[in-house]
């Protein structure tokens, strides 16, 4: 079984190539109206421009109107997105459902409180210790645990990523980017496309599949007993 997730490609928020090292970037937010069930809304529509060097002491910008072709190709690369976001968070409460139905070293109390890398951190714990499951195809072998795991940690790295980012389109050269706040104190630009997001959406079936497998194993087991 593949465990590949192609990962969002950290970029530089600004450009440095070019003799003129004094490059900038501006960013020109619009709203976009669509009509949806009668109810009329207001789509924000994120999009920036990065100077190009002219000489070696100036650097110029040139934008360009926003067309319904550029916010519609924007409005639906961020339906992808949203539905990144919600295939994350249905793997986060089947995560947070499966521990709170099986035997792990915290309280109920405990399991609620922990947001989706630290039940990943629990389960990674249980899945070593759990031998009785070590039989089955898919968590025979150590390597396969780990793979699994780490394949986890980088789901809900992503994740994070897709929720609390926010998407940008890079023009005129239509690049997808999402900006971000890492680990609270540094801003981080990464570059999107329409494979990464596929990727994602595969890998949150294939974790989806082997939760509802360890899920019934252990029903299995316990009924057994």
């Amino acid at each position: 079984m593949e465990y590949t997730l192609l990962r969002p490609i950290k970029v530089s928020s600004r450009k440095k190539d070019g003799p003129f090292k004094g490059a900038f970037e501006i960013n020109i937010p619009y709203h976009h109206k669509i009509v949806e069930h009668g109810i009329e809304i207001r789509k924000p529509i994120n999009t920036f421009y990065k100077s190009t060097p002219q000489g070696s002491h100036q650097a110029q910008i040139k934008t360009l109107p926003l067309t319904n072709e550029v916010a519609e190709t924007y409005l639906k690369f961020q339906s992808i997105i949203g539905h990144c976001i919600i295939n994350g968070e249905d793997i986060n409460n089947q995560l947070r459902e499966l521990l709170l139905s099986i035997h792990v070293p915290y309280t109920k109390e405990e399991i609620l409180t922990l947001d989706f890398m630290g039940l990943r951190d629990v389960f990674s714990g249980f899945i070593k210790r759990y031998t009785e499951i070590h039989n089955e195809p898919n968590f025979s072998s150590e390597k396969q645990r780990s793979r699994m795991t780490k394949l986890m940690f980088a789901f809900i790295t992503d994740r994070n990523i897709y929720t609390h980012g926010l998407l940008r389109i890079q023009r005129p050269e239509e690049i997808f980017v999402i900006d971000y706040i890492e680990n609270k104190k540094e801003k981080i630009r990464v570059e999107v496309t329409l494979q990464v997001s596929e990727s994602f959406l595969q890998i949150a079936s294939l974790l989806k599949g082997l939760l509802n497998e360890i899920g019934a194993f252990c029903r299995k087991a316990e009924n057994k007993r």
